[in-house]
């Protein structure tokens, strides 16, 4: 025969395991941070594809990972304060970085960017500043097709500042 506070003991442990269980089958709170489809990111509302999955192993309260076919081709989200300053910086240094304006207009607030980075990846970034925050959306991958073609989907997708 169980003692009462034997008794009391094991009501306790299995409250916890029901409490515990519910918290790791809730997500332990990144259900607002799904593996596809429409994604939410602070002032960035974007429909990811189907095909990519979130990595949360490399996903942060400053970036989202999504990767296709063993990160064939990879998607980046990503938020940083601008500390007040615009993109003019990232545009006049693009060619030195082995990149090539695509766009930019002329307040330094959107510029569209690709970059040849080492190994002969190809990256594709659409940098937006909004509410003193850059907004990022970046696709690369080793062959430039997929890579533009992801990017101008997600582009066309893309919201920044609307999800008010």
């Amino acid at each position: 025969m169980k003692s009462k506070k034997e008794n009391k003991i094991q009501s306790v442990a299995i409250v916890l395991l029901v409490i515990i269980g519910m918290f790791v089958l809730s997500g332990c709170g990144t259900n607002d941070m799904p593996f596809n489809g429409d994604v939410t990111f602070y002032d960035l509302s974007i429909e990811i594809p189907e095909d990519f999955i979130r990595d949360s192993t490399k996903s942060n309260e400053s970036q989202y990972v999504f990767e296709k076919d063993n990160y064939d081709v990879i998607i980046v989200l990503s938020k940083q304060n601008t500390n007040g300053y615009s993109l003019r910086n990232i545009v006049n240094n693009a060619e030195n970085e082995n990149g090539t304006v695509l766009y930019s207009d002329e307040e330094y607030t959107i510029c569209d960017i690709k970059y040849i980075l080492d190994g002969g990846v190809y990256s594709f970034t659409h940098s937006e500043i909004y509410n003193e925050d850059r907004y990022q959306i970046i696709v690369q991958s080793k062959n430039e097709t997929k890579a533009k073609q992801v990017y101008d989907d997600l582009k066309s997708k893309a919201s920044i500042g609307k999800n008010e």
